[in-house]
């Protein structure tokens, strides 16, 4: 019977172990500035801009400043995949951005905007 127990008591330590190695994302602290430069589809001209972003467990929240506007950002993580969300409401301009992160300081993907641009992005955070 104590075998039995013992077995029961060693395998629920195992999932509830397993479960919270398998739900942490790889990298967990995106918050801090960020420097991006983006691409266009149309013009292949890179453009810049300058993220700040706060992260709360898998969420994200901040500001972004480039040649299309500020935006109001939000965002997800989950594992080592990155989406962004941004919206200038004063210039009716929002945009999402699909990522990888590669680290705690860089991540690579594209974006879409609500004007149906495209183009691809590169993030590095600040120093």
């Amino acid at each position: 019977m104590r075998s039995i127990m013992s077995m029961l008591v060693g395998a629920a330590l195992l999932v509830l172990v397993g479960g919270c190695w398998s739900s942490v994302p790889k990298h967990t602290n995106l918050s801090g500035v960020w420097d991006y430069d983006y691409v266009p589809a149309k013009s292949g001209k890179t453009k810049t801009g300058c993220m700040t972003l706060s992260q709360s467990q898998y969420n994200l929240t901040g500001q972004a400043n480039d040649a299309e506007g500020q935006f109001v950002i939000t965002g997800t993580i989950n594992q080592t995949q990155l989406t962004l969300n941004g919206n200038d409401q004063a210039k009716s301009r929002s945009f999402t951005i699909k990522a990888e992160i590669s680290s705690e300081s860089e991540f690579e993907g594209t974006y879409q905007t609500n004007q149906g641009a495209t183009g691809t992005i590169s993030g590095v955070r600040q120093e």
